[in-house]
C-alpha cells in the first residue's frame, strides 16, 4: 500500500502550502486569484451586457403594463423585476457582506504596516505584513492582500449593480459576483482550512485570529452557503410564452435541487391527505410542454418535414442524439463524478484501519479526515447520482411526449389499410403458413389494445389469405371492393392461427404502448458504455495499489470468465423471445376475447374461451419460469465471479506472495469487489434493455420511413398529381374520369402470396353538385370503395393526361362511416357507444355530419341500422329537410325503395363493381331492369305520411339523469390493502411457503455475515500471532462458508421461482374467471382498454415486477434485522443510535411511499385519456381526415400529453432510485458509519483494526440496507398496485355461479316453447326499467317477429330472455323456469345473432364450429343456407372456404358478410330457439329474401324470434310482437294486426313504402295458417 501512503503524504503537503513570499513569486500567490478572476470577468461581463442591450427582446414588454399606483405596488413591482423578495434579500445581504469584507481587507493591509515584532506570533509562516511600511516584506504580503481587496471590491460593485439593475444585466452581474466570491472562498479554504487536516498544518493567515475567522466566516456565508440556498430566477423556455407558475425545480436553490428539497412541500402535503388531488401537483415545466418539445424536435425527427427542408433521412437515434446531446453530456459528467467519489469510502476505510494497525506511527493526516470521508462518501455519491437521475428522467418524459406526437402525426398521414411490416423484436423463427400476430409485436411488459372491433377501418383491411388477382381484369371479372369481399384457400391450423398482419390501429398501439417505453428504458446506455467500464478501471487500479500482483491474477480470472455471462445472456434472450411470443399470442387472444365478450356471453362460450386463455397462459408461464431459472443462474454466476476473484486474489496474496492479509487490505478491498459484482449484474440487466430499445427504435424508424402514406402526403420528386387542377374541368366538379385506384402503390412491394391485388377503375362518374346522389348495388360490389377513393384514402394510379378525380374541400367535407365512429365524450356516450343501440349510434354519426358546416356530405349506409319508421323519418325530415338543401350529398345505401325516388342522381352498380347506370331515376330504369322491377311496386305505394308531433320524435332516452355510462377509473386511496396482501399470500400457496422461504434466506444471510466476520478473524490472526498463520485453514473455511451461502441462496430462489410461476397462473385464472363471469352492466360500463390493461400491463407487472420484488423484500428485511443484531452485539452502546437511524430511515420511507403511491395512481389514471384519444383517432382515422380535423386532434393530443406528463414528471423525480428518500438515508448512513468509526477510534481505543473493520462493514451494510429496504419497499408497494388493480376486478358484480341443481336433464330442451309472465328488465339493479311487465306465450316452432321504433326495447327483450340483464317476473323455456337454470345451459340452447356481429380471428371453420362438433359437409351447408355460398357450393366472387382467414374481429369481411357468417353459425348450432337481432340489416333486399327463405327451410323446427327493421322480412311469421317504450302493445298474427286500422303495427306499415306487398304477404300467410 505504498501508493496510498504516498497519496497521504501528498495530501499532507497540499494541506501545508508553501508560504514563503517574495517579489519574484508573488504573482503565484493564491491570494491574487480573486484579482485574476476579476480581470477575466470584467470584459466578459461587459460584452454580455452590451450584447443583451443591443439585442433587447421585445418580449420584455410582455406582462402587466399597468403602472402601479401606491408605493407598496411600486416596491413590489421593483422587487419582482429583480427576482422576488427572496433573491433580492440575498443580494442585499451579499452586498453588505462584500462591503464589510472590503473594509476588513483594508484593515488587514493597514495592520500589515506594523513592526515585525508586533505582528509575528511565532508561526512557521511569514506573518501578515513584514515590519516597516516600505520594506520588501510589506510589499510582498501587502500586495497579496491588495489582490484580495480587488476581488472583494469588484464583487461588492457587482452585487450593488444586481440590486438596481433588472433583466439580463442583473442576472449577469449577480452571476459574476457569485463566481468571484466563490473564488475568494476557495482561496480562504485552501490557505486556512485545508492545513487543519495535517498533523503539522496551521492556517496560513492566522497571524491575527479575529481577522482571519471574521473574514473567513463572511466569505464562507456569501461565497458558498447563501448561493447554495438562494432560489434561482425562473428563465422561460420561450420568452414569448412564459409559464404563469414555474415548476419548483426551475426555481429551486442549488442545494435544494441536489438534495431534492424542492419535493418536500409536495411530500408533506401528500402525507396529510388520503389521496393527492391532481391540481395539487407541481406545474409542468415549460421545457416539457409538448408544443415546445415539438418545435425543438420536429425538424430533427419527422421524415416528411426533413424532406420538405431538403434534409436527408436518417435513423431516429441520430435525431434523438442531436436533441438530447447536452443532456447526455450532463449525465456522463454525473456518472463520472459518481464513480470518483465512490472510492472515498474504501480509501478512507483503508487509511483509518492502517492508522489503527500502526497506532498512528508515520501518519501525516489526522484520522478525523478519514472518518469524514466515510461520512462524505455516500452523501457526495448521492449528489451526482441525483443529477444523473434528474436529467435522465426529464429526458424520459420529454422523449415520451416527442415520440408520441411524432408517431401520432405520422399516423394521420398513413393510409388506413397500411399493412407494412415493421421489424420484429423477437428472434427469427422458422416460417409457417400462418405466422402469428406476435411476430409483429415487440418485447415489452405492457400490451395495449391491438385492434378493437367496431373501428371504421375494420372493413377496409384487405388481409392475407386471399388469392392474388390480376388488377387489370379486376373491374370486369371480379368484385373490386376490398371492403366487402374475402378470399382464401390455404389450410390453417386453428390452434396457432392469428392475423398475419397487425391492423394499423394495432400497429400504432404497439408503437405507443410498447416501443416508446422500450426506447426510454434504454436511456441508461451510458451506464454500460461509460459508468461500468470506468468503475472497473478504477477498481482495478485500487486493487492493484492494495493487493499488488494478486489483484492482477484476480482480474485475469474475470477477463477469462467474461464469456460465461454472455452465454447465459444469449440463452436468456432466446427464452425471452419465446416468452414474448407466447405473451403476445395470449395478449392477442385476450384483446379479441374481451372485445367480443358480449357475444361470448350470449353464446355461453365462457368455458371455451377461459380454457383457451388458461392454456395459452400456461404456455407463457412455462417460459416465465424458465426465464426466472436462467436469471437465477445468471445472477449467481454474475455474483460468484467477483467473489471467486476475491478468493483467488486473497489466496495468491497469502499463499504465493506470502504476504499478510491485514484488516486494512481486507475491508477496503471487499467493497471494491462488491462494486465489480454490482457492475457485472448491472451490465447484464441493462444490456437486454438496450437491445430492446435498439429494436424498438428500428421499428419506429421503419414506421416513419416505410409506411404507405396518403397520396397528398407523398413528397417524392416524381410524385404525380392526383387532383384535376391541371385538367380542363369547369367548376367544383365532384367525380372521376378514367380513374384507377388501389389500396397501395404498385411500387410499394411485391404482393404476398394469397394477398389480393385490388384495384378500382371508374371510366366516368360525375356527382351532381347541390343534389342528393345515391350509390346502390348488391352486397360486395364496391360502393364504400368509391367514397374512399373520393376521400383520397386509396392510391390514385393516374392513367394519362385525361385521368383525374376531384373532391373540392374548400367548403368542407363531412363523412359518416358505415360503422359508427362515436367517441367516449360525445353526448355522454359510453365507450364505443356500447350503451346505445345500433340505430342511435348511426343517428349520432349522421347528426355529426348534417350539423357540420360542410358543403359536401359523404354518407356510407347510415340507414341500415334503423327500423323502417325511423329510416323513413330520417329520409323525410333530414335528407329532404332544410339542413340538406343546397348541399351535395353522396349516399351509399341498401334502402333502395326509400331513397332512390328522392334522389337526383342514382349510380347503380352490378355485383362485379361496374357502374351500369347513372343519372336520374327514369333513365336508369331503362338501363337497369333489376332496379326497375324493384321500384315499380314501390312507386305505387310510396307516400309520405304526416305524423303527429310524438311520431316526429321517435324515441326518448331511457338513461337516468344520474346514470354513469362509463365507470370512472378506479383509484384507491392510502397504502396497499390487506386484501391484496392476502391474495398474494394465497397465490403462493399459503403461509407455509413464506415460512420456509424465510428460514432459507435466514441461513443465506447468516452465512454472508459469518463469512465477513471470518475475514476479520483471519486478519486478526496476523495481529495476534507471532509465527506463521495457518492460511489454508482460514481460506478453506471461508470457501465452505461461501459455498454454503450460495447453496442456500440457490435453493431459496429455485423454490421461490416455482412458487411464483404458480402464483402467476393463479392470479391470471382468477382474473379470467371473474371477468368472464361478470354481468353485462359491468361490461358495458367498463372500457375494454381497462379490462385488457388488467390482463396485459398489470399482469405483466405482477409477472416481472411484483414476484421479483417480493423475494427481494424478504431477503432485504432479513438482512436488515440480522445486521442490526450483530451491531447491537458488537457495540451495545449503539443501540440508541441504531434505533434512531432505523426509525428515521423507515419514517422517511413511509413519507415517500405514501406520496409515490398517490402520484403513481394519478399517472396511471391520466395515461388512459391519452391512449383513449389515440385509439379514438385511429379508430376514426378516415372521419378525422375527411372532416379535416387533424390539427384539432393534434392539439388535443398535446393537451392530454401535457396532462399526463405533469404527474409523470413528479413521479420520476420521486421514483428513480427513490431520490428524495435515498439522499436523506445516505446522510443517515454516513452519520451512522462515521459515528461508529469515531467511537472505535476515540471511545474504545483498545479495540483492534479487524474488529473495527468488521463492525464498520456490517454498519455500512446495515445503513445501506435501510436505504435498500426503503427503495424496494416503495417499489414493492408500487408494483403491488398492479395486483390491487387486478383484485379490484375479482370483486366485481358477477352472474350466478353454476350449480348441480341448475343443470337441466339430458333431454332438455325437447321443444322451443317459451312462456313469459310479467317480465320486467333493467340494465343495472339501480337503473331505470327498460321492459315493463311483458307477458306472452310462444309455442314451439313458431316464428315470432318483434318490431318497434328504435329504442323501444326490442334488443332488451332478447337480452332479458338470455338473462344478460337483471329481470323480474318469470320466463319458462320448455317447461323450466330459466332463473333456475345455469346460465351456460340456458344460453347454449338459445341461439342469437346479435345486432353487431363479431368474429374471432382464425379461420372460417373456427368461427362456425369452435367446439369441432360438425363435419365439413354440415359447415358448407350452413354457409349455403346463409347465402355466403351459392347452391352449387362454388363461390364465384368471394372464394370462401372453411380455411379462409378471418382477421381480428372479422375486419377483412364487410359488415353484411359478418352478419351472414353469424347467421351460418346459428343455423349450424340448430338450437331450439333462435333470436335474430336485426341480423340482415346490412345486406341488400334480395340477399335478405334469400336468407329468410333459408331460415324457413333450415330452422323450420326451431322457435324463431326475429327483431327486424324490414317489415317484409317478418310478414309471413306466425305472430308479431309490437313494442313501444318497453311495453308490449300488440301481439297477434300479422293479418290480425293489419285489420286494426288504429293499431300501432298498422301505423308502421302505413309509414313504410311496401304497404301493398306487406298486406299481400300477410294475407297469404294468414290463409296458409288457416288451411293448416
Amino acid at each position: 500500500m505504498a501508493q496510498l501512503d504516498a497519496v497521504e503524504a501528498f495530501l499532507a503537503r497540499l494541506a501545508m502550502p508553501e508560504v514563503a513570499c517574495s517579489l519574484n513569486t508573488i504573482w503565484l500567490d493564491a491570494r491574487l486569484l480573486p484579482a485574476y478572476a476579476s480581470l477575466v470577468s470584467f470584459p466578459i461581463l461587459f460584452t454580455t451586457i452590451a450584447s443583451s442591450t443591443s439585442n433587447k427582446s421585445s418580449t420584455e414588454a410582455i406582462g402587466d403594463t399597468a403602472v402601479p399606483q401606491s408605493l407598496r405596488q411600486r416596491i413590489d413591482a421593483f422587487i419582482k423585476q429583480r427576482g422576488g423578495w427572496s433573491i433580492y434579500t440575498f443580494n442585499v445581504v451579499r452586498t453588505l457582506a462584500a462591503t464589510t469584507l472590503v473594509g476588513l481587507t483594508i484593515a488587514a493591509i493597514v495592520l500589515s504596516s506594523e513592526e515585525w515584532h508586533d505582528v509575528a506570533r511565532g508561526t512557521s509562516q511569514v506573518p501578515l505584513g513584514g515590519g516597516r511600511p516600505w520594506d520588501k516584506l510589506w510589499d510582498c504580503t501587502g500586495r497579496a492582500e491588495v489582490g484580495l481587496l480587488v476581488g472583494y471590491a469588484y464583487a461588492a460593485i457587482l452585487a450593488l449593480c444586481a440590486l438596481v439593475l433588472s433583466g439580463s444585466a442583473r442576472a449577469s452581474c449577480s452571476f459574476h459576483a457569485a463566481l468571484v466570491l466563490f473564488v475568494q472562498f476557495l482561496v480562504f479554504a485552501w490557505r486556512n482550512l485545508l492545513p487543519l487536516a495535517a498533523f503539522e498544518g496551521v492556517p496560513a493567515d492566522g497571524t491575527i485570529p479575529w481577522l482571519l475567522w471574521t473574514r473567513g466566516s463572511l466569505v464562507t456565508v456569501v461565497g458558498c452557503v447563501l448561493p447554495g440556498l438562494v432560489p434561482r430566477v425562473y428563465i422561460p423556455y420561450d420568452p414569448v410564452n412564459p409559464a404563469a407558475n414555474p415548476a419548483p425545480e426551475q426555481t429551486a436553490s442549488l442545494i435544494s435541487f441536489l438534495f431534492c428539497g424542492f419535493l418536500e412541500p409536495l411530500i408533506l402535503m401528500s402525507y396529510q391527505l388520503p389521496s393527492l388531488p391532481y391540481d395539487k401537483l407541481p406545474p409542468l415545466p415549460d421545457t416539457d410542454w409538448s408544443e415546445n418539445l415539438r418545435k425543438r424536435a420536429v425538424t430533427k425527427l419527422d421524415p416528411m418535414v426533413r424532406r420538405q427542408l431538403g434534409l436527408k433521412e436518417r435513423h431516429l437515434f441520430i435525431g434523438l442524439t442531436e436533441i438530447f446531446f447536452w443532456d447526455w453530456v450532463k449525465m456522463a459528467v454525473g456518472l463520472m463524478l459518481q464513480v470518483i467519489v465512490g472510492f472515498l469510502g474504501p480509501i478512507g476505510l483503508n487509511r483509518l484501519l492502517t492508522y489503527m494497525e500502526k497506532g498512528g506511527e508515520g501518519a501525516t493526516i489526522r484520522p478525523f479526515v478519514w472518518i469524514s470521508s466515510i461520512f462524505l462518501a455516500p452523501v457526495l455519491n448521492a449528489l451526482p447520482l441525483n443529477l444523473y437521475n434528474f436529467v435522465s428522467t426529464r429526458m424520459a418524459v420529454q422523449g415520451e411526449s416527442i415520440l408520441a406526437q411524432l408517431i401520432f402525426e405520422h399516423a394521420l398521414r398513413v393510409r388506413s389499410t397500411d399493412e407494412t411490416a415493421i421489424p420484429d423484436s423477437s428472434s427469427t423463427t422458422p416460417a409457417t403458413n400462418t405466422p402469428t400476430a406476435a411476430s409483429n409485436i415487440p418485447n415489452g411488459t405492457e400490451r395495449p389494445t391491438l385492434n378493437e372491433p367496431g373501428t371504421e377501418t375494420d372493413t377496409l383491411v384487405d388481409t392475407d389469405g386471399r388469392e392474388s388477382e390480376n388488377c387489370e381484369s379486376q373491374a370486369s371479372t371480379s368484385a373490386p371492393s376490398g371492403t366487402e369481399s374475402t378470399r382464401g384457400n390455404k389450410p390453417i391450423d386453428q390452434k396457432t392461427t392469428a392475423h398475419h398482419d397487425v391492423h394499423l390501429s394495432g400497429k400504432i398501439n404497439n408503437l405507443f404502448g410498447t416501443d416508446i417505453g422500450n426506447v426510454l428504458s434504454g436511456r441508461d446506455f451510458l451506464v454500460v458504455l461509460l459508468n461500468c467500464p470506468f468503475e472497473a478501471i478504477m477498481a482495478a487500479w485500487f486493487l492493484w495499489i492494495v493487493l499488488d500482483w494478486a489483484a492482477v491474477v484476480g482480474m485475469l480470472f474475470i477477463v477469462v470468465t467474461l464469456p460465461v455471462p454472455g452465454m447465459i445472456g444469449n440463452m436468456m434472450q432466446g427464452t425471452q423471445s419465446r416468452m414474448m411470443q407466447k405473451k403476445d399470442v395470449r395478449a392477442q387472444s385476450v384483446t379479441e376475447s374481451v372485445g367480443i365478450i358480449r357475444m361470448i356471453k350470449m353464446f355461453g362460450w365462457e368455458s371455451l374461451v377461459k380454457q383457451q386463455l388458461v392454456e395459452r397462459r400456461m404456455d407463457e408461464v412455462r417460459y416465465i419460469r424458465l426465464k426466472k431459472l436462467l436469471n437465477i443462474v445468471n445472477m449467481e454466476v454474475g455474483g460468484m465471479l467477483p467473489m471467486v476473484t476475491m478468493i483467488i486474489t486473497y489466496a495468491f496474496w497469502t499463499l504465493v506472495q506470502k504476504r499478510e492479509l491485514d484488516a486494512a487490505r481486507v475491508f477496503s478491498s471487499v467493497p471494491v469487489f462488491e462494486m465489480l459484482r454490482g457492475d457485472m449484474m448491472t451490465m447484464t440487466m441493462l444490456l437486454s434493455n438496450i437491445v430492446e430499445a435498439k429494436v424498438s427504435l428500428d421499428r419506429i424508424t421503419a414506421f416513419l420511413r416505410s409506411s404507405h402514406l396518403l397520396d397528398k402526403c407523398q413528397q417524392q420528386a416524381d410524385e404525380v398529381s392526383f387532383s384535376r387542377e391541371d385538367q380542363q374541368v369547369a367548376g367544383d366538379v365532384i367525380g372521376f374520369h378514367n380513374a384507377r385506384f388501389t389500396w397501395a402503390e404498385p411500387s410499394a412491394g411485391v404482393v404476398v402470396s394469397g394477398q389480393r391485388d385490388f384495384c378500382l377503375h371508374l371510366d366516368h362518374l360525375i356527382f351532381k353538385e347541390g343534389e342528393l346522389n345515391i350509390i346502390v348495388g348488391p352486397t360486395g360490389c364496391g360502393k364504400t370503395a368509391i367514397l374512399m377513393a373520393l376521400l383520397g384514402e386509396m392510391h390514385f394510379d393516374k392513367q394519362g393526361v385525361e385521368s383525374w378525380f376531384n373532391l373540392p374541400r374548400q367548403h368542407g367535407i363531412a363523412y359518416a362511416a358505415q360503422e359508427s365512429w362515436v367517441q367516449n365524450d360525445t353526448i355522454r356516450v359510453g365507450e364505443r357507444g356500447l350503451t346505445l343501440s345500433g340505430g342511435q349510434k348511426a343517428r349520432i354519426t349522421l347528426a355529426r355530419a348534417v350539423y357540420s358546416g360542410a358543403q359536401i356530405l359523404l354518407l356510407d349506409d347510415v340507414l341500415s341500422a334503423l327500423d323502417v319508421h325511423t329510416a323513413r323519418w330520417i329520409v323525410s325530415k333530414c335528407l329532404q329537410g332544410d339542413l340538406i338543401e343546397g348541399r351535395t350529398v353522396i349516399l351509399v345505401t341498401h334502402a333502395v325503395t326509400l331513397v332512390t325516388p328522392i334522389s337526383d342522381n342514382v349510380i347503380s352498380m352490378n355485383a362485379h363493381g361496374q357502374v351500369i347506370s347513372q343519372g336520374r331515376l327514369d333513365g336508369n330504369l331503362e338501363l337497369d331492369p333489376i332496379l326497375k322491377e324493384e321500384l315499380e311496386e314501390s312507386n305505387k305505394t310510396l307516400q309520405i305520411i304526416d305524423k303527429s308531433e310524438e311520431d316526429q320524435n321517435p324515441v326518448e332516452s331511457t338513461q337516468g339523469a344520474d346514470g354513469k355510462l362509463v365507470a370512472e377509473e378506479e383509484m384507491t386511496e392510502g397504502r396497499i390493502r390487506w386484501a391484496t396482501v392476502h391474495l398474494m399470500i394465497e397465490a403462493y400457496g399459503g403461509v407455509f411457503f413464506w415460512v420456509f422461504l424465510t428460514l432459507a434466506y435466514t441461513i443465506a444471510v447468516g452465512c454472508e455475515i459469518v463469512s465477513t466476520w471470518w475475514l476479520a478473524h483471519w486478519a486478526q490472526a496476523y495481529e495476534r500471532s507471532t509465527g506463521d498463520v495457518n492460511v489454508p485453514y482460514y481460506l478453506i473455511t471461508y470457501i465452505v462458508l461461501f459455498l454454503l451461502q450460495e447453496t442456500a441462496w440457490s435453493v431459496a430462489q429455485v423454490f421461490y421461482t416455482f412458487a411464483s410461476a404458480r402464483a402467476c397462473q393463479y392470479v391470471h385464472d382468477a382474473l379470467c374467471e371473474s371477468v368472464f363471469r361478470s354481468n353485462l352492466r359491468w361490461i358495458d360500463s367498463t372500457p375494454v382498454g381497462r379490462i385488457i390493461s388488467r390482463f396485459t400491463g398489470n399482469l405483466s407487472e405482477f409477472d416481472n415486477g411484483l414476484t421479483s420484488l417480493a423475494e427481494i423484500m424478504v431477503r432485504t428485511t432479513l438482512s436488515l434485522v440480522l445486521r442490526l443484531a450483530v451491531i447491537l452485539y458488537m457495540t451495545p452502546l449503539f443501540a440508541i443510535p441504531s434505533a434512531v437511524v432505523l426509525t428515521l430511515g423507515l419514517g422517511l420511507g413511509h413519507l415517500y411511499i405514501h406520496t409515490q403511491m398517490s402520484i403513481r395512481r394519478l399517472r396511471s389514471n391520466w395515461r388512459s385519456p391519452l391512449f383513449n384519444h389515440l385509439n379514438a383517432a385511429v379508430a376514426g382515422l378516415i372521419s378525422v381526415r375527411a372532416y379535416g380535423a387533424e390539427d384539432s386532434f393534434k392539439a388535443e393530443l398535446r393537451r392530454r400529453a401535457d396532462a399526463y406528463s405533469r404527474p409523470s414528471r413528479t413521479f420520476f423525480n420521486l421514483a428513480r432510485q427513490a431520490q428524495w428518500a435515498s439522499t436523506r438515508t445516505d446522510v443517515l448512513r454516513g452519520l451512522f458509519a462515521s459515528g461508529l468509526a469515531a467511537y472505535f477510534l476515540y471511545g474504545r481505543m483498545g479495540i483492534g483494526a479487524s474488529t473495527t473493520g468488521f463492525s464498520l462493514a456490517v454498519a455500512m451494510e446495515f445503513s445501506g440496507s435501510i436505504l435498500t429496504w426503503v427503495r424496494y419497499a416503495n417499489m414493492f408497494e408500487l408494483a403491488a398496485n398492479s395486483l390491487e388493480r387486478i383484485r379490484d376486478y375479482l370483486v366485481i358484480d358477477h352472474e350466478p355461479v353454476p350449480t348441480e341443481r341448475g343443470k337441466p336433464p339430458a333431454y332438455w330442451p325437447a321443444s322451443g316453447a317459451i312462456q313469459v309472465r310479467n317480465l320486467s328488465a333493467r340494465y343495472s339493479k339501480d337503473g331505470p326499467t327498460v321492459l315493463h311487465n311483458v307477458s306472452a306465450e310462444i309455442r314451439s316452432g313458431e316464428r315470432i317477429g318483434i318490431v318497434g321504433r328504435t329504442g323501444s326495447g326490442k334488443s332488451s327483450l332478447a337480452l332479458a330472455l338470455l338473462r344478460l340483464v337483471p329481470t323480474e317476473g318469470e320466463v319458462h323455456f320448455d317447461g323450466r323456469l330459466t332463473s333456475d337454470l345455469n346460465l351456460d345451459a340456458l344460453r347454449a340452447n338459445i341461439g342469437i345473432i346479435p345486432q353487431d356481429p363479431t368474429l374471432i380471428s382464425g379461420t372460417l371453420r373456427l368461427n362456425l364450429d369452435p367446439y369441432s362438433q360438425h363435419d365439413d359437409a354440415a359447415l358448407y351447408s350452413a354457409l349455403k343456407a346463409a347465402g355466403l355460398l351459392p347452391a352449387s357450393g362454388v363461390s364465384n366472387s368471394t372464394d370462401l372456404n372453411l380455411d379462409s382467414t378471418v382477421a381480428n374481429a372479422g375486419s377483412n369481411f364487410s359488415v353484411g358478410q359478418r352478419q351472414l357468417i353469424a347467421l351460418a353459425r346459428a343455423i349450424l348450432r340448430r338450437t331450439r330457439v333462435l333470436i335474430l337481432d336485426e341480423a340482415t340489416a346490412s345486406v341488400d333486399g334480395d340477399t335478405d329474401a334469400i336468407i329468410q327463405a333459408s331460415i324457413r327451410d333450415e330452422l323450420k323446427h326451431a322457435t324463431l324470434i326475429t327483431i327486424a327493421h324490414r317489415l317484409l322480412t317478418i310478414m309471413d311469421y306466425d305472430k308479431i310482437m309490437v313494442l313501444d317504450g318497453g311495453k308490449l302493445v300488440e301481439f297477434d298474427t300479422p293479418w290480425a294486426l293489419l285489420q286494426n286500422e288504429n293499431g300501432y303495427f298498422r301505423s308502421l306499415v302505413d309509414a313504410s313504402g311496401d304497404k301493398q306487398r306487406v298486406f299481400a304477404i300477410a294475407e297469404k300467410a294468414g290463409a296458409s295458417a288457416a288451411a293448416r
